[in-house]
């Protein structure tokens, strides 16, 4: 194989030549035989396209081949990206506090205070029970609780309802109303009041606003 050389023989010699497939370059081989057929086995199939095309094209495998080495190392930034997001994400979710039954002291919500408002004085509104008291003071089944007024002594004795959007909201209706008829409550006046423990009564003594009289 020779490239822009000039080659002589020192007697005459078959020989045949092998487009390589880029640019003008030829293999030279001898022939042998009968057939005169060259040693070499394979031949190259050689397209019809031009030098340039042929550039272009190992041109273009290269480019594949490094776009694809990109795309490669694309994937694994955001990859790489999407697992720090998560990382982060993590260590923004705060854990929730759960709170402890046992370790609640329910004594402050024994006691607490209802302060009536003009609704209530004028109309038939529920008393509710604080949250609180409902979830920690009252049975969970607790269906009853005996109304006690401190200063005759009488006692309601009133169902207690259960809201069924919430087993701790509790209220008591009928003989409420009947126990605030009877003390002519008043928008203003304070109802205090004391559960028993275990929760059979409810303690009541109502401090009056002033200038509210019976």
């Amino acid at each position: 194989m020779t490239s822009g050389i000039d080659v002589g023989f020192t007697k005459p010699t078959t020989i045949i030549l092998y487009f390589t497939g880029k640019g003008n370059k030829f293999e030279m081989y001898p022939a042998f035989g009968k057939n005169q057929t060259p040693s070499k086995p394979n031949i190259i199939l050689v397209s019809s396209g031009s030098e340039e095309e042929s550039n272009d094209d190992d041109d273009n495998e290269d480019d594949d081949i490094s776009d694809d080495s990109d795309d490669d190392e694309d994937m694994e930034n955001d990859n790489d990206d999407e697992n720090m997001d998560n990382d982060n994400d993590d260590e923004d979710i705060a854990e929730p506090v759960v709170e402890d039954d046992e370790s609640i002291d329910p004594t402050p919500f024994f006691t607490f205070d209802v302060k009536i408002t003009e609704a209530m004085g004028t109309t038939k509104q529920v008393f509710h029970f604080p949250k609180k008291t409902a979830k920690y003071i009252l049975f969970t089944n607790q269906t009853q609780i005996g109304l006690r007024d401190l200063e005759t002594g009488r006692v309601f004795n009133c169902a207690i309802k259960t809201a069924s959007r919430n087993i701790n909201e509790k209220y008591i209706g009928v003989d409420w109303y009947n126990y605030k008829e009877m003390k002519i409550l008043r928008s203003g006046d304070v109802v205090q009041c004391e559960i028993e423990d275990p929760p059979h009564f409810m303690n009541v003594n109502v401090v009056r606003r002033r200038g509210n009289r019976r």
